[in-house]
């Protein structure tokens, strides 16, 4: 898909907002949302955002001293630009007015972030070009999904970071692929697993694992940019479908819950020349 495209479908589709982000190191889409009327403008020329954005933790503190040179990664607090990927567009099935797109993070002198997660992985894939090969990974992801009993919005529990909010189960758990416990959350499951095949993620099997609450989603295999960024819109996708029906889908390798179980995101790979042999530590390729 090329940007007239893009703005074609926009245009069809009567699309009003376009959610433009990238993937912090820590794997969370972060961005803005512009309206269909400045898309054209953000294909053309970027949009800019913070450069602290990249880096902060996960309560959101920048940990580098920004306003110092040494030992920072940027200096200062001056903007970076997403430069929006036509082929990562993405309508939301889920929010039907909006679309989600995809940036490369770039300085203002439109050099890339050298460590900018969606960078980092393109130069490892040219480098395996480089060398006559190429990757196929294929992604199971793990997560729970709770109910939310008390969102905690509270003004006293608005500190950095902010108080968790209360759950409960949606599944006892210890009864790992059990046909009746799947038939108790077919429905749930079902929402995230159209939500995905809507937004062309080629979903294999949804399954239920063992811990209290746990689910596991496996899909098809593909090269590593396709996988990485299939990986960060499901967990999105997984996420906002669980927020809006009073749910919270938590990707953490363990929550702090008493009986919580431990999750994994696992990337099965393979590496192939170009004549379609796969490398071994036989042949010596690897």
């Amino acid at each position: 898909m090329q940007a007239q495209d893009v703005l074609d479908r926009v245009n069809a589709d009567q699309i009003e907002t376009i959610r433009v982000v990238f993937t912090d190191p820590h794997g969370i889409l972060r961005g803005k949302v512009i309206t269909a009327s400045a898309l054209a403008g953000a294909l053309q020329s970027g949009i800019r955002v913070p450069s602290t954005l990249l880096l902060k933790d996960l309560s959101h503190r920048t940990v580098f001293p920004v306003w110092q040179g040494d030992g920072a990664p940027m200096q200062g607090a001056a903007d970076v630009v997403l430069r929006p990927d036509p082929a990562s567009f993405k309508m939301l099935p889920y929010s039907p007015h909006s679309a989600l797109i995809h940036g490369d993070v770039e300085t203002i002198e439109g050099a890339p972030v050298a460590f900018a997660s969606r960078a980092i992985l393109t130069r490892a894939e040219v480098a395996l070009a480089d060398k006559k090969l190429s990757a196929v990974m294929g992604l199971e992801v793990e997560f729970q999904i709770y109910r939310v009993l008390d969102p905690a919005l509270a003004p006293a529990q608005a500190t950095m970071p902010g108080v968790p909010p209360q759950v409960e189960n949606t599944t006892q758990g210890y009864q790992y692929l059990t046909e009746t416990r799947y038939a108790e959350v077919e429905e749930m499951l079902d929402r995230i697993r159209r939500g995905a095949e809507q937004m062309g993620m080629d979903v294999r099997s949804v399954e239920v694992e063992m811990g209290p609450s746990q689910f596991e989603f496996t899909f098809a295999p593909g090269a590593p940019s396709q996988v990485a960024e299939m990986a960060v819109n499901f967990r999105t996708l997984a996420k906002e479908i669980c927020a809006r029906h009073g749910l919270l889908a938590s990707f953490m390798p363990k929550p702090a819950l008493p009986n919580a179980a431990a999750m994994g995101g696992i990337f099965t790979r393979a590496c192939w020349t170009r004549r379609g042999a796969i490398c071994s530590r036989q042949t010596g390729r690897i």
